[in-house]
Order: C-alpha cells, then structure tokens, then sequence
C-alpha cells in the first residue's frame, strides 16, 4: 500500500502527555485566585472554550474569561483578566511541547513525500497557540475542532481531512492513542490505523487496541509508513 498522508491524533501523538491533572489544577488555582467554586468555574470555562469564536474584540483567552465571570456573576477587572490570561497562556504552552523525536519525523515524513495532518478535540486558544509554535511548521494540514460536539473521529471530520488533503483514505495512515473504538472508526473509515502506546506491557497493549499495527517511537511512525511505501515502490 502506498503511503501518501500520515493523519494525527494530535493529543498523545505530536504531543507530550502532560502531568496528570495538570490542566485541572492550574484550573483550579484560578478559581482559587477568584474565589469562586472551582468545580463551577471549570464547568463554565469549558462550556465558553468550546463555543464557536465570533466577534470578539479581546484577545480569545481574555473573552473567555470575561464570558465565564460574566456568567458566574464575578466582577472582574482588566490587570486580573490579563493577569489569569497570562497563567492560562503559560499553561497551555505547557501542553503543546511536541514528543521526542515528533519534528524530525515530520520533517522525513514530508522530505519522502508524505502529507502531515494533525486532528483534535481543541479550544481556539490552544489552536491558535499551536499555531505558532515548531511543530505547526510541519503540519500540512491542521483540522482541529474548536467545537465540543464535533469530535475529531466523527465521519465529517474524518472526510472533511480526507478531502483537504485531496488523498482517497487507503492511503493514509491514522495515528493514534486512542482505545480500540478509535482505531475501529479509522479502519471502517479505509484509513490504515496505527495505535501509539508507549507502554511496553504487550499483552495490555494487545487487549487495549487489538491487532492494529503499534508504534512506540515517533521514528516507528515514520517506518511504518516508509515500509507500506517501500512494499510497491
């Protein structure tokens, strides 16, 4: 099968896994800072982060955080939103640090050829961030969803990838680290899946993602698709 597109899951691929509960935390350190429940204030920032972004005249962080006090009756003035605008700014840089060896592989991936895609469940402050970083540099195509009902493994968006990228499904690999229904999706789908674990518990792997072909490595990634590339070339 030839390669010509390898498609990302772009949390627990591209990126570092972070801390666990980090997100969460710095969360609540801002309702700490607020002096608001942090149970409701992490349920409201995430409803706001995930609504589409359509006429707004602060930076996006900002807004956020104006539609969250807005709505929990906070009063909040300018220095503090810009203030927690910057903790959460610092944060998501946190999360966006691409995995050892991510960059080159895209870099060979593309040298050879091969379409870069990276797909996710994202607000637009983290889109918009990855935007500029290293990695984005080597993506040829970013579809990340800034809406929580449209998950990156719905159909559309799969097709949408598909489309963008102008490559019938056979020939792209999905990489994951997603469960076995993720994996399912993508092969119903006509992508080629590849399971992303690190783990090196094989039998926990097996019964996790089935007989789809593992990755451990980013450089496994990119033999992977060279191999499936090499067997007609």
């Amino acid at each position: 099968m030839h390669i010509h597109a390898a498609i990302f899951d772009l949390r627990g691929t591209l990126l570092k896994d972070p801390e666990p509960h980090f997100t969460l935390n710095a969360t609540m350190m801002q309702a700490k800072s607020l002096r608001v429940d942090p149970i409701r204030f992490a349920s409201c920032w995430y409803h706001h982060a995930h609504q589409s972004v359509a006429d707004i005249e602060l930076p996006w962080i900002e807004s956020n955080l104006q539609a969250v006090c807005d709505e929990l009756e906070i009063e909040l003035d300018p220095m503090m939103r810009r203030r927690l605008a910057e903790q959460r700014e610092q944060v998501i840089r946190k999360t966006l640090e691409p995995r050892r060896g991510a960059v080159r592989m895209l870099t060979r991936l593309r040298a050879a050829g091969i379409k870069t895609a990276a797909v996710g469940d994202v607000p637009p402050d983290v889109r918009l961030m990855l935007q500029q970083t290293d990695l984005a540099k080597h993506l040829d195509l970013e579809l990340l969803s800034t809406s929580g009902s449209c998950k990156h493994t719905d159909p559309r968006v799969l097709r949408h990838t598909i489309a963008q990228l102008g490559l019938p499904p056979h020939t792209c690999l999905y990489v994951t680290a997603g469960g076995l229904d993720e994996l399912d999706k993508a092969d119903q789908f006509g992508l080629q899946p590849i399971a992303f674990r690190e783990s090196e518990d094989d039998q926990y792997i097996t019964d996790l993602v089935g007989g789809y072909p593992r990755a451990g490595t980013m450089i496994e990634v990119y033999w992977h698709a060279m191999e499936d590339t090499a067997a007609v070339a």
